[in-house]
């Protein structure tokens, strides 16, 4: 199977499963546990393919620039 590779800020991280944030938090328990998924989530599911994703909430696009090259 292919691998999508995925660098970018927290849209392309998504809800990590970690997070201590009490409003986030609370915000997980309002909807069940049922958290969206993040569009590269949703894009390797689209496209058949595994998922590496490397996004980092908070990062700008130069740090992201550099984490690739």
């Amino acid at each position: 199977m292919s691998t999508l590779h995925c660098y970018g800020d927290s849209f392309t991280e998504g809800q990590p499963d970690k997070q201590l944030f009490e409003p986030f938090q609370r915000w997980r328990e309002f909807r069940g546990g049922n958290l969206p998924l993040s569009w590269s989530e949703l894009l390797s599911q689209k496209l058949n393919m595994k998922l590496r994703n490397l996004g980092i909430g908070g990062h700008s696009n130069p740090q992201t620039f550099d984490d690739i090259s």
